[in-house]
């Protein structure tokens, strides 16, 4: 091993090292090279260095997110003092799947505890003014929506509903305005005011600023030729229509990758691996893209952002699917992960 692969490797061990710490492996240098060594040799010191280049930038250690919350907290709370403002704010939390909300107020409780003497439970609410619907990102939006249409069924028959919060770490763009829109549709008088502490542009245009992936058309890899035919044939939708490869040409305003030829070499890998993977479990469902969940027919929705806590099923397959603790004949042992999620449902 090189001296630059094994400084790599370090260096991304350190930026991930608090991943679900206690939960799965470490992130040790060990445990990314045992992940890395499953591409192609030609593609690893790129997809080495573009991981350290873009986990510096996207993976959220839980300082790193309690700070961004103190943010909101402050900005909530402004020069007034802490019990009054709370007490007139509801804290949403749903029964949708995932901690994540309740990992957030878990965040919020802490900081209030450790900067003003209170938590949440503590505090005399009335009068509600504000409605504050927290999580650690935004992807697609649909959790978003169903979480706060399953507030609100409540809400509106036993509270007044006017004015509402949504607060996240990173929001993807596109996702959060469809949920917004959806809500708006349905509570038309909702006032919704945003703060996140960071925005991933996911709408595919040209010159855009992409942080998500979105590979290259090509027709020169009869794998992804087969796998799209196919998914084509299975959405009820036309190759003529085809978008959803970036098409030769697209010039973008390149912020998540180090270069435009790094990004190629990584989307292209992570693609065909994860068709690979796919292929390899025709048992699940036709929304496990080898990018990443995604109902709408596409190659995934392509996220590379990560937090302490979990990866979403958004983000390519090639990043969290598989379990080496399966036996060898199921399809989970085919793949070892780097970020192992905490649950393998479809």
């Amino acid at each position: 091993m090189s001296d630059e692969r094994a400084r790599l490797l370090q260096l991304l061990s350190k930026t991930i090292s608090d991943y679900r710490v206690g939960e799965v492996v470490s992130m040790t240098s060990d445990h990314i090279e045992n992940w890395l060594s499953q591409f192609e040799s030609k593609d690893q010191p790129v997809i080495l260095q573009e991981m350290n280049f873009i986990m510096e930038k996207l993976y959220v250690s839980r300082q790193c997110a309690k700070l961004c919350v103190h943010e909101f907290l402050k900005w909530l709370i402004g020069s007034k003092k802490p019990e009054v403002v709370l007490s007139h704010i509801h804290f949403l939390h749903t029964n949708q799947s995932g901690n994540s909300q309740k990992e957030m107020l878990n965040l919020v409780d802490e900081i209030l505890l450790e900067n003003y003497g209170l938590n949440i439970a503590s505090i005399d609410t009335h009068d509600i003014q504000n409605y504050i619907y927290m999580d650690d990102a935004i992807y697609t939006g649909n959790k978003m929506y169903h979480s706060l249409k399953e507030s609100f069924e409540f809400l509106r028959h036993n509270n007044k509903l006017e004015k509402l919060i949504v607060y996240a770490i990173a929001i993807h763009t596109s996702g959060y305005k469809y949920a917004i829109q959806r809500i708006k549709n349905t509570y038309s008088k909702l006032d919704v005011k945003l703060y996140a502490s960071s925005e991933i542009e996911d709408t595919r245009f040209s010159r855009s600023n992409i942080g998500i992936l979105w590979p290259e058309l090509t027709t020169e890899h009869s794998l992804i030729n087969m796998y799209t035919a196919n998914m084509y044939a299975l959405d009820g939708q036309k190759l003529e229509n085809n978008k959803i490869f970036r098409p030769s040409g697209y010039i973008l305003q390149e912020k998540l990758f180090s270069s435009s030829q790094a990004r190629r070499t990584v989307e292209r890998a992570f693609l065909v691996k994860g068709i690979e993977l796919i292929q390899g479990n025709q048992s699940q469902a036709r929304s496990i893209r080898p990018l990443g969940f995604m109902k709408l027919t596409s190659l995934g929705f392509g996220t590379l952002f990560v937090t302490y806590r979990n990866i979403a099923n958004n983000c390519p397959l090639v990043l969290w699917w598989g379990d080496p603790r399966y036996p060898v004949t199921h399809p989970f042992s085919k793949w070892y992960p780097l970020f192992p999620r905490q649950t393998n449902q479809w």
